[in-house]
């Protein structure tokens, strides 16, 4: 019996870390779990927390199954002003493709996704330094 146990034991190890790494991107699984309501809940810049105010805590990102996605904006006085953005979107492994009209697009790193956190990267420099921004947001 005690040779049985270990057996299955071994053969469960081995199995165990022959396993996919978790923490890869799978672009078959990002494009299931991006579909929905998201808001943001975080932005930081260099690792800096930044202040949502209350406007920008209101909009929302909805990514449709068929590749398209709108932007809800709020702004003004009580945020009672609202703007729309539509555009097509796509992903490839870690990287989330916006396509506006006009040939226009922008891509930032996913560096999480599951069934209720997107977090996306995006840096740019400017005269010689280098600016992060990390945003984060919550699936509704």
């Amino acid at each position: 019996m005690k040779k049985t146990l270990l057996y299955l034991f071994a053969i469960t190890l081995v199995f165990a870390s022959c396993k996919k790494d978790d923490d890869a991107m799978d672009t078959d699984d990002n494009e299931a779990n991006i579909v929905g309501t998201w808001k943001i809940t975080s932005e930081t810049e260099n690792g800096v927390p930044l202040t949502l105010d209350e406007c920008e805590v209101l909009g929302t990102i909805n990514f449709r199954s068929n590749g398209t996605a709108t932007d809800t904006y709020y702004y003004g006085e009580n945020c009672a002003m609202t703007d729309v953005e539509n555009y097509n979107y796509s992903i490839n492994d870690d990287q989330l493709t916006i396509s506006y009209g006009d040939n226009e697009s922008y891509t930032v790193t996913i560096t999480t996704l599951n069934n209720t956190t997107l977090k996306i990267e995006d840096s740019y420099e400017e005269e010689g330094v280098t600016y992060t921004y990390s945003s984060t947001y919550t699936k509704q």
